[in-house]
């Protein structure tokens, strides 16, 4: 809604936002005069609530911004005073603080209340003060959300310009708060009624960055201000000035004859994803490439004479005349295109202002001109002193370095290559020779008739990989510039007709990828992911028998078929001080491949067993209150739950002080104990450490949500983050450009603005870590949520450690997680976990991660399943996702009940919600019950959650699998049928760990799914069905139903209730058994053996006949007696004897002990006491 009002004159108002203008500039001294002569009014008693939060508001910033501190002791009556006018008055109906309004509760008017009683509160110890900011924020989600979106009055569902005040400059609410971002979609921006909407507007578009709409917004307060002075077009120039580089406050853009600035950055922050308008396009240019120069002007003055200046090679200058351009958002700039150039050479251009005249001009900007050189002709081929094959190739330019390949054999059985420009001979060759051929390893290396050649072969002698060499593409390219300079390489392979390709890291569009193309590049992709990941990983699996592993955290591309149907390419970036790329051929099956690159980049860590139960999340739980209900709600319905997840836990500025704790700043090379800090009564949380205590008390383990970053705070002070800033940037413990100033996100990337913790340098780390210590050691959490981490961007970036930008764009997560890992192991008994979003190659050490920011939809739901095959095929088996989603409102009833059932049945089981709303958001399984209006969804969801608990002796021995293998614990069929031509593709069935067969019901709507069954028997999980296959069935499902089938001749231990029956309450125990049950269905022999983490240590040996099934079983250690469920039997159970003997049938499952047995409908049970047994199975008639 946009409609024009009446502005009320308010020259306080006007004052103190223009102080606090000045002040965001540096300007602080003048405002001390200011403040004096403010006081007289605020205290006299004609003065309103309001008047004194103007007052408030600007003495909390002068003084924390280096102001006289001697005013709060002068004017401590005062503050005292209006801290108390404001309790009095907040919440209370009143006009309005901008407009000329009828008295209501406005949340702008709340949001300058909050800003005047948080800013004193940074510098003035009030905890009157600090319960008021709480209890306003407070009174914002529960009485001004309409939907997901704020309102700007109570109880309506209007959205006036005056809401973004509420962030910018007020700070209630953060800029990028979800629900302001949908309220400001509901905003006509051109529809602007006013100067000081539009100022109000310019200066918050301006604080988030979004410069083209800031400019177009303050040129029109300009205009409304028909050249009288405004404080809110003063206030929107300041916001400008500090995030528009060459801003000129006080003229119009499109007025005068002031000087130019051009602000152009060439490559910008160097994502695939996005550029900005004043970078050139592309980044690296090629020969025959046209070329796109684009740049900002400060001011930008369309009617202005810019011509870009170009000179190429030794050749005179060139003038291209550029284009005014003003795009959809408002942003204007200036637009030139070059031809494309013929010839590598070095170019460079400049912008130039009224060239006939005076002119002005910007520095000089220069790029090389490059092209594609295949690597075509192999000088030479010798075997190496370490048992390897080097191959030396012409030079790639007359004088320069030649290009070297190295190959080495390696204990896994993989073979290693090295493609490196080398000056000189520095190869520990043996005899080179014109032609020949070295085996190394399962690979060949060849030099023949001129041509070169890699060949990959698997153990019986076939070829399953070879290098491509056709006349447009040699088996290697280079892109250079004159000087022989490499700045990318590309591998290229042959590809077979009907080859498939899998691998690629955590990929949610598909699972196989030929005719795609890929890159790996972490990246925060918000929902609908595509090819675009969290967690890349440059390895591919063939179906042919290879795998290939490009060991470089660069950014690269793979081509699976897109440039030729028959080429596989591999381009990645060289590095500019080392030139060589490295990467890696093994042959095998499938899982072996997955076996081979574990071993090449390290075993996963094995969690602790807590962390693979149910868990409990959301990002509304923000006061201990609200964590008790849930956990009461919790305790109420039986809901077995191992771990809580708390995200909303601190002041969402230092992201390591509880919100409303007490305490004295301190300097900025300190660490808190908890004893430093007081937590009132009132406080959202009151005493964190019983908290936690009650918490475990419950059987649940901790974590606490964390991100990388000292958030920038859109000009809001906080004294303790301010401190912790300064001697954060005093130290260097941020990461810096190359010049050595601090590195901020760029306005497009979550957290802008911020500064980004160097984790290389082990005193930055240690630093940043010892301000969470007292989490770890005095609350006694069990772990950190780490969140974020793409948050690299610009290969200048420097680094502690002397990578750059460039490698740690994707390296970045794995070290800042490693350093929580390391951190969190030293103070949690058995080891702590970090769950976290983002990651690279080797990112296994530090488990778990999850999908990230997901949809609640049916479709964002076989995404997901997808991501989590392919991670589990790249090396990360520990994976989860946010079951139903997370992300929007609620998913609906069926969709939460068939996610949770397939949840029970992956590496991690968690819901989480995003974001508050008119109405709880929370995936809780009542609240979705309850939403829905389908009270059956509590539950089931409970069902599937004592599945869940049941499952954990599987769940935690497949694990223990999978950290000692690198296997996935949830596993694509193709790995393990990779001769099963049906198994190649299926995306939404999958085996958990060996001997499950998972098919959750995907598709909205459905009561049954197709199931594909490959060779042998499979016996359902849930009931007596025996399938054989191989074969697609269409199994019928209902909401209570996902079909699951147990492989023949296999094992599941679990953990039963006295029923010994699937979906038993067995609470949420980790370190013990209700029952040990180990299920088996035998069709013929098997062997087994079971050991827990608490040394019970079962030996089983099973052999079936027709009549009998004869088996031995030895128990030591641990707690018996246990139980063995044989499943699957085609007849009914008649006795079981030892040595002759009978041993007793019990009356019913709950009376089974050692010695004892009973039948069920193709089921027998014995139970087992310590000690060794030989017993039979006597099988009825059938």
């Amino acid at each position: 809604m946009n409609k024009t009002r009446q502005v009320l004159h308010d020259a306080l108002r006007d004052g103190a936002l223009l102080r606090f203008g000045g002040m965001k500039m540096g300007i602080v001294r003048e405002v001390g005069p200011w403040l004096e002569k403010v006081a007289e009014r605020a205290a006299g008693p004609d003065s309103s609530p309001r008047e004194q939060a103007y007052w408030l508001w600007i003495v909390g910033e002068y003084v924390n911004r280096g102001g006289e501190r001697e005013l709060l002791a002068r004017y401590s009556e005062l503050i005292e005073a209006a801290v108390a006018s404001i309790a009095d008055n907040w919440n209370a109906a009143d006009a309005h603080w901008l407009w000329d309004e009828e008295p209501d509760v406005y949340l702008s008017n709340l949001a300058l209340y909050y800003a005047a009683l948080r800013s004193i509160g940074n510098v003035y110890r009030s905890d009157a003060a600090q319960k008021l900011c709480k209890d306003i924020r407070e009174a914002t989600f529960a009485s001004f959300m309409h939907g997901k979106h704020f309102v700007s009055r109570q109880g309506s569902d209007e959205v006036w310009a005056d809401i973004v005040a509420a962030a910018v400059p007020f700070g209630l609410l953060s800029a990028g708060d979800l629900a302001m971002l949908e309220a400001l979609g509901r905003l006509d921006p051109d529809r602007v009624g006013g100067a000081e909407e539009a100022g109000l507007l310019a200066g918050y578009y301006g604080e988030v960055g979004a410069i083209g709409r800031a400019r177009t917004l303050r040129d029109r307060a300009a205009a409304l201000s028909e050249g009288e002075a405004n404080a809110f077009l003063a206030w929107a120039e300041d916001q400008l000035a500090i995030k528009s580089p060459g801003f000129i406050p006080g003229e119009a853009q499109n007025e005068g004859d002031a000087g130019i600035r051009f602000i152009h950055a060439p490559v910008g922050g160097e994502s695939p994803y996005q550029s900005g308008n004043n970078e050139r396009y592309p980044r690296l240019v090629t020969v025959a490439q046209k070329v796109v120069i684009r740049t900002f002007s400060a001011p930008f003055r369309p009617e202005d004479d810019i011509v870009l200046e170009v000179v190429a090679g030794a050749s005179a200058s060139t003038f291209l005349n550029m284009q005014a351009v003003e795009n959809e958002t408002g942003e204007q700039y200036w637009e030139a295109e070059l031809a494309p150039f013929a010839e590598v050479e070095q170019v460079r251009y400049r912008f130039v202002r009224n060239p006939g005249g005076a002119g002005e001009a910007s520095e000089w900007y220069p790029f090389e001109v490059l092209r594609w050189a295949n690597l075509s002709r192999p000088a030479g081929i010798a075997g190496t002193e370490s048992g390897g094959a080097a191959v030396r190739f012409e030079p790639l330019t007359e004088s320069g370095p030649a290009p070297c390949l190295e190959a080495r054999n390696h204990p896994s059985g993989a073979v290693s290559f090295r493609l490196e420009l080398i000056d000189g001979d520095n190869l520990a060759a043996q005899e080179w020779k014109e032609e020949g051929s070295c085996r190394v390893g399962s690979a060949e290396v060849s030099v023949n008739g001129g041509r070169f050649a890699v060949k990959a072969f698997d153990e019986q002698g076939n070829l399953v990989s070879t290098s491509f060499d056709q006349d447009e593409a040699a088996p290697f390219q280079a892109l250079i510039d004159r000087t022989g300079t490499v700045y990318k390489l590309r591998l290229n392979f042959a590809l077979k007709d009907g080859e498939r390709l899998y691998g690629m890291g955590e990929r949610f569009a598909r699972m196989e990828f030929r005719g795609c193309e890929l890159d790996n590049y972490v990246f925060n992709q918000y929902k609908d992911q595509g090819f675009r990941t969290y967690i890349p990983v440059p390895v591919v699996y063939s179906s042919a028998g290879y795998g290939l592993y490009l060991q470089s955290s660069l950014y690269s591309v793979f081509r699976f078929g897109t440039v030729r149907e028959d080429l596989m390419q591999i381009e990645a970036d060289a590095g500019r001080e080392r030139q060589a790329v490295d990467y890696w051929l093994f042959a095998g099956k499938p899982l072996e491949l997955v076996g081979t690159f574990a071993e090449l980049t390290g075993k996963p860590k094995l969690p602790p067993k807590w962390a693979f139960g149910p868990w409990m999340s959301s990002n509304n739980w923000d006061s201990e209150r609200e964590v008790d209900e849930q956990l009461a709600r919790t305790a109420e319905h039986a809901i077995p739950s191992t771990v809580m997840v708390l995200e909303q836990w601190s002041d969402e500025s230092s992201f390591y002080i509880f919100n409303d704790a007490g305490y004295e700043t301190k300097s900025g090379s300190e660490r808190f104990a908890y004893d430093d800090f007081s937590f009132p009564a009132w406080g959202r949380w009151p005493d964190p450490r019983k908290l936690v205590e009650r918490i475990h008390g419950q059987g649940i383990r901790v974590l606490l949500w964390q991100a990388p970053v000292m958030k920038f705070m859109d000009g809001i002070a906080h004294v303790q983050r301010d401190e912790d800033e300064r001697y954060m940037v005093e130290q260097a413990y941020e990461v810096r450009h190359a010049d050595g100033s601090p590195y901020r996100i760029p306005d497009y990337e979550w957290f802008r603005g911020s500064l980004v913790p160097d984790f290389t340098n082990p005193d930055a780390a240690a630093w940043w870590l010892g301000k969470r210590q007292y989490l770890l050691e005095d609350i006694g959490i069990d772990g950190f949520k780490t969140d974020g981490g793409e948050c690299i961007y610009g290969s200048d970036l420097q680094f502690h450690d002397g990578r750059s930008g460039a490698e740690m764009r994707n390296e970045y997560p794995n070290s800042y997680i490693a350093a929580f890992q390391q951190f969190a192991d030293r103070y949690v008994a058995g080891g702590a976990i970090t769950f976290s979003r983002a990651g690279y190659t080797g990112a296994q050490a530090m488990p778990l991660h999850w999908a990230g920011d997901e949809k609640s939809t049916f479709e964002a739901f076989r995404a997901t399943i997808v991501a989590g095959l392919s991670c589990g095929m790249s090396g990360i088996p520990f994976w989860g996702w946010d079951l139903g989603g997370f992300s929007g409102d609620i998913p609906t009833a069926e969709l939460y009940v068939r996610s949770a059932a397939m949840a029970a049945f992956c590496p991690v089981m968690q819901y989480h919600a995003e974001s508050k709303g008119q109405f709880n958001m929370d995936r809780t399984p009542w609240n979705i019950a309850e939403r829905t209006g389908r009270p059956e969804v509590l539950s089931l969801y409970k069902r599937f959650a004592d599945i869940r608990m049941n499952l954990l002796p599987y769940v935690w021995e497949q694990a223990g699998k999978s950290a000692a293998t690198g296997y996935p614990l949830m596993r694509a069929m193709l790995l393990a049928y990779p001769d099963d031509e049906k198994c190649a593709d299926l995306t939404t069935q999958y085996l958990f760990g060996d001997n499950l067969l998972v098919a959750p019901v995907a598709q909205e709507g459905a009561l049954e799914t197709e199931v594909y069954f490959p060779q042998g028997r499979w016996l359902s999980l849930f009931d007596s069905e025996i399938v054989v296959g191989p074969r697609t069935d269409t199994v019928e499902a209902g909401w209570s139903d996902i079909p699951v089938y147990l492989r023949e001749n296999a094992v599941v231990p679990l953990n039963l209730g006295a029923a010994r029956e699937l979906a038993d309450d067995v609470g949420n125990a980790v370190d013990r058994y209700a029952n040990l049950t180990l299920m088996i269905y035998a069709t013929d022999s098997l062997v087994y053996r079971f050991e827990d983490e608490a040394g019970c240590v079962i030996d089983l040996t099973v052999s079936k006949s027709g009549a009998e099934v004869e088996a031995r079983v030895e128990v030591q250690g641990g707690e018996a007696p246990i139980t063995l469920l044989f499943r699957g039997l085609e007849r009914q159970a008649v006795n079981v004897t030892e040595a002759g003997q009978s041993w007793r049938h019990a009356d019913a499952a709950g009376d089974l002990s050692a010695g004892s047995w009973r039948a069920r409908e193709g089921e027998a049970l014995v139970c087992a006491g310590q000690g060794d047994y030989v017993f039979t199975i006597e099988l009825g008639q059938q």
